[in-house]
C-alpha cells in the first residue's frame, strides 16, 4: 500500500482545493490536485494510484458523476466522495445509491471534511498504521 495515503482531490475552485489540501496534508494524506475534470480523467487514465477521491460535481471538462461512473466502468475500487455547492437531495441520493461513500454539501466544514475523508480511508483500507 502506499505511504502516506494518496487523495486525488479534483475541483475547479482554486480556493478551495488549497484549503481542502492545507487540510488533509495536516493529517498526514498526500494530495493530488485537479485544476477541473479533465486533468482527473487524464490522471486516472494514466492509473494513478490512490486511496480515494474527492470530487467536484460540476467542473470543466468532466463533472465529478462522469469522473465516478468512468471510475465505476473501470472497476476502480476507490472509495469517493463527492461534493457540490448546489445540489439536491435527489442528487446526494443518487450518488450515494451509484455506491459513492458519501456526498457533501459545500460549504463543507473542515471538521466534517477531515472526519468524512479518514472514515472513508479507514472504512475501505483499514487503519493507517502511523
Amino acid at each position: 500500500m502506499l505511504s502516506p495515503r494518496r487523495i486525488l482531490l479534483a475541483d475547479d475552485d482554486a480556493d478551495i482545493r488549497s484549503g481542502a489540501t492545507d487540510l488533509l496534508t495536516g493529517s498526514g494524506l498526500e494530495v493530488v490536485q485537479a485544476e477541473d475534470g479533465t486533468r482527473a480523467m487524464q490522471l486516472l487514465n494514466e492509473g494513478i494510484e490512490v486511496h480515494l477521491c474527492l470530487l467536484d460535481l460540476q467542473m470543466p471538462g468532466y463533472g465529478g458523476f462522469e469522473l465516478f461512473e468512468h471510475m465505476l466502468d473501470q472497476e476502480l475500487r476507490v472509495p469517493t466522495i463527492l461534493w457540490s455547492g448546489d445540489a439536491g437531495e435527489g442528487t446526494e441520493r443518487y450518488a450515494l445509491d451509484r455506491g459513492a461513500f458519501a456526498f457533501l454539501h459545500k460549504p463543507v466544514p473542515p471538521k466534517v471534511l477531515r472526519e468524512q475523508v479518514l472514515n472513508a480511508l479507514e472504512t475501505f483500507w483499514g487503519p493507517s498504521g502511523s
